[in-house]
């Protein structure tokens, strides 16, 4: 009994595609169960949901006064009072401002133009799940006002003006999954923030015509780490601010997924093998 010439061209066409896709299996398996293909426009969408979030989770304003209003108890005369029947003489003492009083206080800088942030690290935990470590930066203006006082008389009053920069650092992790709603299949994200880092790199005084120098040098210096205390303080309630704001914006964390690249990745590999088999 002959064998079929058509038998021979079928093996020879559909064993490299058998091939071909055992190969490919996992390369499609992990592509499908990422995210397909996202259009431009909702890779832009996605970009401001995530600075939209950014922004609206950031402290209006930081500060730290900490040394504001520190007074000193200083003697005011005598005082004479009667105690069980006997007399008795002390001291009277008034409290008075003394000491280097330092306000300082950051703001953002229109940070809907100029929040910065990009993906620094990303890695899979497991099925449907990726860990991800985000770095954004904002400018922020500064303001410094100091006094010193010295037994209720003062002897140092200004202000002046900073230029600064905050560093946010996140950390967290997304749980996705692609379904089929009606003929569209999406991507569904689900992050969840679990560390906010703040740091402040950057704290330049402005205007220090007026001062001396040993008092620039030294509200300089602290400024850095008493606004840091400050940021520290900021980072749990960041953390809560973030993941309520991703809750209240989950509908924009559901995209349309493009298979259409791979259906066109196999026909045109069909297309190339097309010409091998012979017409009936």
């Amino acid at each position: 009994m002959g064998t079929d010439p058509r038998d021979h061209t079928m093996r020879r066409v559909f064993s490299p595609l058998l091939s071909l896709g055992i190969a490919l299996l996992p390369v499609l398996a992990q592509a499908a169960e990422v995210e397909g293909r996202l259009a431009d426009d909702q890779r832009a969408a996605l970009s401001r949901t995530i600075r939209g979030v950014l922004i609206e989770s950031l402290p209006r304003q930081i500060e730290d006064a900490d040394d504001w209003g520190a007074q000193k108890e200083v003697p005011s005369g005598l005082k004479f009072e009667t105690v069980d029947g006997k007399p008795k003489l002390s001291k009277r003492t008034k409290p008075v401002n003394h000491g280097l009083w330092r306000q300082i206080a950051v703001e953002p800088v229109e940070p809907e133009k100029n929040l910065r942030f990009e993906i620094v690290e990303a890695r899979t935990l497991g099925p449907q799940r990726v860990a991800f470590e985000l770095v954004a930066a904002a400018p922020l203006r500064g303001t410094a006002r100091v006094e010193r006082w010295r037994f209720g008389v003062k002897l140092l009053n200004f202000a002046t003006e900073a230029d600064a920069e905050v560093e946010l650092r996140l950390t967290g992790e997304v749980n996705y999954r692609t379904e089929w709603r009606g003929d569209v299949n999406q991507l569904i994200m689900q992050p969840t923030i679990r560390t906010v880092d703040l740091k402040l790199v950057e704290f330049d005084l402005q205007k220090l015509g007026i001062l001396d120098g040993k008092l620039a040098e030294e509200l300089g210096d602290l400024a850095t780490p008493a606004l840091g205390r400050q940021l520290d303080k900021q980072e749990a309630r960041m953390v809560e601010k973030i993941n309520q704001t991703l809750a209240a914006r989950q509908d924009k964390l559901v995209l349309d997924v493009d298979w259409s690249w791979l259906a066109r990745g196999l026909t045109d590999y069909l297309k190339k093998l097309a010409p091998s088999v012979p017409g009936e």
